[in-house]
């Protein structure tokens, strides 16, 4: 009878949702867990954030007036006990039926936790186009506390699927691609072509960490490529990261410092693309770049290398030119093209923001997290 009533009770009780980010960073992971704790609150869910309080994640979910709690995990904290017991009576506390961690480490430490404080979902979104180690905690933790796992690519789903099969049963991955908010301000359904400038420089533009997996080390050596060419340009790089000391040396090598710009982090990206001409992006591995899916929202054309789940963003010849990976020649290649052809340019732009539309568009995605809650 009192379980009776116990479980009544839980039924009215607004759907808690936990949702784990522990990066510093601000990147497609931190961006998703904040997109979609906003719209998982604009149904009626009650989202819960866990995040670092030095990161931008939880500073933005306070202020949008999303519950948030801070937490600080690190690579090792699943072996810390008292880090493990702290993770239990702060999930506890919640009340929370699902859980869904953004990292690693954030999976590793808070899903026992989670399961002994009662609560029932256990998913973990993977964002990175590279197979799971197959080690004892892996294989523990991802067959038997890890109820889904949701990728935002075909590429990773096969990436799991083909070399993590040993303890990842391929029922369990969720394909959810990313998405964009096309009725934000910048977004609208306005023009956009290629840009004329009084003194026709061109602007090519890129947005990534600066660490060694975004490849900007390509983009100095474009930018040699085309100073040689005579061509009249500016690389705007936007990103901060360990590496910039690094690359801002090999561009003075180079002897292009004064065409090679490095902005650090920027907030507003939309504002940023619209300033460019051309997006260019040499990721040595990705899943699925929400960056790429804004460019293509404002109408700006793509050079990128050919890699992981790349292609299913970027149809080459149709909104973008596909380079072979880590080729800094062919990369050079494709983009003095693109740079001769306007026409091209704007009829790239227009497919681009067609496929948003069509593929990325709406709450497709939203609409599939609940199904799968």
């Amino acid at each position: 009878m009192e379980q009776n009533k116990r479980k009544n009770l839980n039924q009215h009780l607004p759907y808690r949702i936990c949702l784990i980010n522990s990066s510093v960073i601000w990147g497609g992971g931190e961006k998703w867990h904040y997109e979609t704790a906003k719209k998982l609150k604009a149904r009626g869910f009650e989202p819960i954030v866990f995040s670092n309080p030095r990161g931008l994640l939880y500073q933005k979910s306070r202020e949008t007036g999303i519950r948030t709690i801070p937490i600080k995990i690190r690579n090792l904290s699943f072996l810390n006990p008292l880090k493990l017991l702290l993770l239990y009576i702060l999930l506890r506390r919640t009340k929370a039926r699902t859980m869904i961690a953004g990292l690693t480490c954030d999976l590793k430490a808070a899903a026992l936790p989670a399961k002994m404080a009662g609560i029932k979902k256990i998913i973990y979104r993977r964002g990175t186009a590279l197979p799971l180690k197959n080690n004892l905690v892996n294989r523990h933790l991802y067959a038997r506390l890890t109820d889904a796992i949701i990728v935002n690519s075909r590429a990773i789903k096969n990436l799991l699927v083909t070399h993590n099969a040993a303890f990842i049963d391929r029922d369990k991955i969720h394909l959810i691609y990313n998405e964009v908010d096309l009725t934000r301000p910048g977004l609208q359904k306005n023009r956009k072509g290629a840009s004329t400038r009084s003194n026709g420089e061109i602007i090519l533009g890129n947005i990534g960490r600066l660490v060694e997996q975004k490849g900007q080390k390509y983009l100095v050596e474009l930018a040699h490529y085309l100073q040689q060419q005579g061509i009249s340009f500016r690389i705007l790089i936007a990103g901060s990261g360990k590496l910039k000391p690094q690359l801002k040396n090999y561009a003075s090598r180079l002897e292009v410092e004064d065409k090679v710009v490095f902005m650090d982090f920027i907030e507003d990206i939309q504002d940023f693309i619209q300033k460019i001409d051309i997006f260019v992006f040499p990721s040595l591995h990705e899943g699925s770049s929400h960056t790429l899916l804004e460019v293509m929202a404002a109408r700006k054309p793509i050079v990128a290398f050919n890699i992981s789940s790349i292609p299913e963003i970027v149809e080459h010849n149709k909104n973008g030119l596909l380079v072979e990976t880590g080729n800094s020649t062919e990369l050079f290649q494709q983009v003095h093209q693109l740079i001769d052809r306007k026409d091209l340019q704007a009829l790239f732009g227009d497919f681009g923001r067609e496929k948003v539309e069509q593929q990325f568009n709406s709450d497709k995605a939203i609409n599939k997290l609940i199904q799968l809650l």
